[in-house]
């Protein structure tokens, strides 16, 4: 979600420029961005800034980034606030972490990989219940084979000479 209009007058822009265009061309007038600016009393610039914010494209930042083989959008906005270095530094981290759980997940049994993927890295993880019934195993079960996954991978990346603190 990203905030359109903050300003008393990009608030009158973002909800009239488009019914002031079509008003104007009604009329028999081109809207050009000075004139809807003086119907509207707001700035010229404004009125321009808000036209190039409500024409642009949207784009999911979740959504793979063509041409860059395993990357997201998400992974190409700058954030604010840290140096170039910085950034870079969590680039190789990231790159650093997902290969190491590659490197992880390759050694888990089968149903341990099942219960990393579904429960610890999951969006929306599935419940104990929901594996336990894939496995005719109890909740109780799964949730142990999750505590020992958890310290598994602790102590993977410890023998990495990495720290990762892991919050289930």
């Amino acid at each position: 979600l990203v905030k359109v209009g903050t300003t008393q007058a990009q608030k009158k822009l973002f909800f009239n420029l488009m019914k002031e265009k079509e008003k104007v061309e009604k009329l028999g007038f081109v809207a050009t961005s000075k004139l809807i600016s003086e119907r509207l009393d707001v700035k010229e610039t404004e009125v321009i800034e808000m036209q190039n914010r409500l024409s642009a494209r949207e784009m999911e930042l979740d959504a793979p980034r063509p041409s860059f083989e395993g990357a997201l959008n998400m992974d190409f906005i700058a954030i604010p606030d840290s140096s170039a270095s910085e950034q870079v530094e969590r680039q190789e981290l990231k790159e650093i972490l997902i290969k190491n759980l590659d490197s992880f997940t390759q050694k888990l049994k089968p149903k341990e990989k099942e219960i990393f993927q579904k429960r610890l890295f999951a969006e929306v993880p599935k419940t104990l219940q929901e594996i336990a019934d894939a496995y005719g195993i109890t909740r109780e079960r799964v949730r142990q084979i999750e505590e020992r996954l958890i310290q598994k991978m602790r102590e993977y990346f410890k023998d990495k000479g990495l720290s990762v603190d892991v919050h289930v």
